[in-house]
């Protein structure tokens, strides 16, 4: 798989959260390879609290993100 299309995968899944309303703010990305359906870890802020986000690709379902205990 590309890099490009990678950096593409990792963009998407960050507007996502922020498309759906779950963070205001991104403040950290753990990137993994959601092309294969690994998850990706998404921190940020929502209303001024610090939130985590899983997020992962489920061919029936779509994207999905599970909220996290922030650590």
């Amino acid at each position: 798989m590309s890099n490009a299309y990678k950096d593409w995968l990792w963009d998407h899944v960050q507007d996502i959260v922020l498309e759906r309303g779950l963070v205001d703010k991104i403040i950290h990305v753990e990137p993994t390879d959601p092309a294969k359906g690994e998850p990706q870890y998404i921190w940020g802020i929502k209303n001024g609290k610090d939130v985590k986000y899983y997020v992962h690709y489920d061919p029936e379902n779509g994207w999905l993100c599970e909220h996290q205990e922030f650590y």
